[in-house]
């Protein structure tokens, strides 16, 4: 009897895994044969899911972007104003931050292997998915607040990945606070 398979599930399967593979390996020292090999199915497979390295990348980074997204949402519960809101979104980064790191790592290694265009087109896509979100989440109505918070959020990322001795609640002290709200 045939073997039933779940496509959809392989495909996430294939992109849950790709991603430490991407991360602890880097994207330029992949082939198509190493990524299937190490994700132990055949090469014939991983191209019936994916027609190329690049479309793993792209899939896989958006998945673990949607996924990062879903969580961080989730931690955000029921919190009623801005301030704490922010604060519980601070708080998933840093407990997250080895990932986040990790993801921030794999989209520049992808960056320098691509065309100038190409590469841009796709980071602008993922950091306006994260803006969009930190703006729906913490009620910002203007882009430039959402921008702003995304750069702190990178820069608390990479400052910690340069000096780990660096407390990370030490680098939020001098984060903007909201504005007040007007009676």
């Amino acid at each position: 009897m045939p073997k039933i398979v779940d496509h959809e599930a392989q495909r996430a399967s294939i992109l849950e895994e790709s991603f430490n593979l991407f991360a602890r390996r880097g994207y330029s020292a992949l082939t198509m044969r190493q990524i299937a090999s190490e994700l132990e199915i055949s090469t014939g497979t991983l191209y019936h899911y994916f027609p190329t390295k690049e479309a793993i990348f792209e899939e896989m980074f958006g998945h673990m972007s949607r996924r990062v997204v879903e969580e961080a949402v989730a931690s955000l519960g029921a919190a009623p104003s801005e301030a704490d809101r922010l604060s519980v979104l601070m708080q998933y980064v840093q407990q997250h931050e080895t990932r986040l790191q990790n993801m921030l790592f794999v989209l520049l290694d992808f960056y320098r292997q691509q065309n100038p265009d190409d590469a841009s087109l796709f980071s602008r896509q993922i950091v306006g998915f994260f803006r969009q979100m930190i703006a729906d989440q913490l009620g910002y109505d203007d882009p430039d607040r959402a921008a702003a918070t995304f750069s702190l959020i990178l820069g608390i990322l990479f400052h910690r990945l340069l000096d780990p001795t660096h407390e990370f609640e030490k680098l939020l002290r001098f984060a903007p606070e909201p504005p007040k709200q007007q009676p």
